[in-house]
Formats: structure tokens, sequence, C-alpha cells
């Protein structure tokens, strides 16, 4: 129980965090648009990385699967003209 409890926060803060760079970049530096987006694949990939740790699991691919994952969901936002 405790394990899965540390887990959680592990992967909540991550979260949190991951999401919170890109944000705060995004404010700082209006012009510069798609560095969020950078920062936003770069934080997930680093997220993968630390789950794939976390889980004692392959890192390399829980950090490609996410960051493909943020790209995948960045061009269908691009593609719906949702950004």
């Amino acid at each position: 129980m405790a394990r899965s409890l540390l887990a959680t926060v592990i992967a909540c803060t991550a979260s949190f965090t991951g999401a919170m760079l890109p944000l705060l970049a995004g404010a700082a530096l209006p012009g510069l648009s798609w560095i969020v987006v950078v920062l936003a694949v770069l934080a997930l990939t680093v997220l993968g990385a630390a789950l794939g740790h976390l889980f004692a699991s392959s890192r390399i691919r829980w950090a490609a699967t996410l960051g493909c994952g943020g790209v995948a969901v960045t061009w269908i936002g691009v593609w719906l003209h949702i950004a």
C-alpha cells in the first residue's frame, strides 16, 4: 500500500510539473509559441523515463512512447485547429 501511494504521489507531482513548465514558458515568452510544444513533448519524455524507472521497466520504451504520444496529440490539435 505504501509503495502504491508513493508511486501515485511521484506520478502526480511529475505530471503537474510537466504541465506547469510549458505553460509558464508560454506565458513568459508569448512570441515563441513553438517552445511550449517542444517543452511539453520533452516533459512527457522525461516523465516517461521516470515512470519506466519507477515501475522497474524499460525507461527508453516509456520515454519514447510518451514522447510519440505527445507529438501525436499535438499533431491532432493542429489538424483540428485547436491550437
